[in-house]
């Protein structure tokens, strides 16, 4: 009798084994009862507040990338197939995928970008300076491990509910301009930056930056100074790739470089190394240039809120999962 049980019970898992979808990417196992990666939210953290009042923005439209891996990633026999650029777009009351990922009871890494790009095939991002547009503006939440566990059901599904709390990874910048004792028409045709951080390499599962190149950024304009209200030239609102700036060499004239061409008369001014040495990922900086009548110069560097909605902050934490119980 005995052995007629453990042959039937054999012949049952082997049945079970059969059954389980070929197509399910994050367990080797199948995905027969086994719980789901439930994103119920996302929202961006900012890197450093000017303000009290400002907390996190809610994603409420548009998709995240999501990609899974084991957290020892040489183990003989893990128990995770890693998932890449996994699609999930924003729903209520979860955001909606057409391939659930599933958990067991092992930990597994998770981290996600936003907005979804469906060539993202690495967790490496190639950052380039541009002009800021939304579509653009890159945000992650590096690698948290979670597992399958606790239990809960939303819309028929039991899984592990999580909110991928995001932050920036550009840097963003622009230009405001004032005149003062200035005679000439005032009008700017071009705007050139000098020792710019152009691109570098973002890895998402831990944050850290490589591969920083610098160099020229040249932008034409056609605007002209008013007499007395401040001009912001909606052109020099740039994303940046993070990234220090030039190693000082000759003094204060080895900053970052502004060369703004007005009434046809390249003027430059420097932003000294004491001023600003680095443009760090998730600040916002408006450069005040003081049009006068012999050049220009540089009158401060101020940050500037990065926010459009704010909601409750969550700690800043890169990813929050539902406490275990």
């Amino acid at each position: 009798m005995k052995k007629e049980a453990i042959i039937r019970m054999m012949a049952a898992m082997a049945v079970t084994l059969a059954s389980c979808t070929a197509g399910n990417e994050s367990l080797p196992g199948g995905e027969d009862g086994l719980p789901v990666l439930n994103v119920l939210g996302a929202g961006i953290t900012p890197t450093e507040t000017v303000t009290r009042a400002v907390g996190t923005t809610t994603v409420t439209s548009g998709s995240i990338g999501v990609f899974l891996s084991n957290t020892n990633p040489t183990e003989i026999d893990p128990p995770y197939v890693p998932v890449s650029n996994r699609k999930y777009t924003y729903g209520t009351p979860k955001w909606t995928t057409d391939k659930a990922i599933y958990l067991g009871g092992e930990e597994a890494n998770v981290c996600a970008y936003y907005p979804y790009s469906a060539t993202q095939a690495t967790t490496v991002v190639a950052l380039t300076t541009q002009g800021y547009a939304i579509d653009k503006d890159l945000s992650y939440a590096p690698y948290i491990k979670v597992n399958g566990g606790p239990d809960k059901t939303i819309d028929g599904d039991v899984g592990r509910h999580v909110t991928f709390v995001l932050q920036r990874a550009y840097s963003r910048a622009k230009v405001e301009f004032t005149r003062k004792n200035y005679t000439g028409t005032g009008t700017i045709t071009e705007i050139n930056w000098q020792k710019l951080p152009l691109t570098v390499n973002l890895q998402i599962t831990d944050g850290t930056y490589t591969g920083l190149t610098a160099g020229e950024k040249t932008q034409t304009v056609d605007y002209t100074l008013p007499e007395t209200d401040a001009l912001i030239v909606s052109e020099t609102d740039l994303l940046i790739a993070p990234g220090k700036i030039a190693e000082s060499t000759a003094g204060d004239k080895d900053g970052l470089v502004l060369v703004i061409t007005i009434d046809n008369k390249p003027m430059t001014t420097y932003i000294k190394p004491s001023v600003l040495n680095e443009l760090k990922a998730g600040k916002y900086y408006t450069f005040k240039v003081n049009v006068n009548g012999t050049g220009i110069n540089l009158e401060k560097v101020e940050l500037e809120e990065w926010q459009d909605q704010t909601v409750e902050d969550t700690g800043n934490k890169p990813f929050e999962t539902e406490p275990k119980p």
